[in-house]
């Protein structure tokens, strides 16, 4: 859930600064186009994800740190596939 909140954050202040240069008080970076892809698959995506992991396992009555290894593994994937298909296209911080 703190990788969620990080995007969260990260795709707000993105977004205002792409706000911010359609008004013309900041100039235009390419950067603040990353910010859709952020706060849907950083935020959005990663907090039901995870949310869903505790949520599941305490439906199904199984002990909160089973499979504890592989829950990690595949937020920490995820997040870097977030990250990666966010930051890892032309014109965006990466290629700066």
């Amino acid at each position: 859930m703190a990788f969620a909140t990080i995007s969260g954050v990260l795709g707000a202040v993105l977004g205002a600064m792409w706000l911010l240069s359609l008004s013309g008080a900041l100039p235009f970076t390419p950067s603040a186009l990353v910010h859709p892809k952020l706060m849907i698959f950083g935020f959005v995506y990663v907090f039901i994800v995870s949310v869903a992991m505790v949520l599941i396992q305490r439906f199904r009555n199984v002990e909160p740190s089973s499979y504890l290894g592989l829950r990690v593994f595949s937020l920490i994937v995820m997040a870097a596939g977030v990250w990666f298909f966010a930051f890892a296209e032309p014109g965006t911080v990466v290629w700066l």
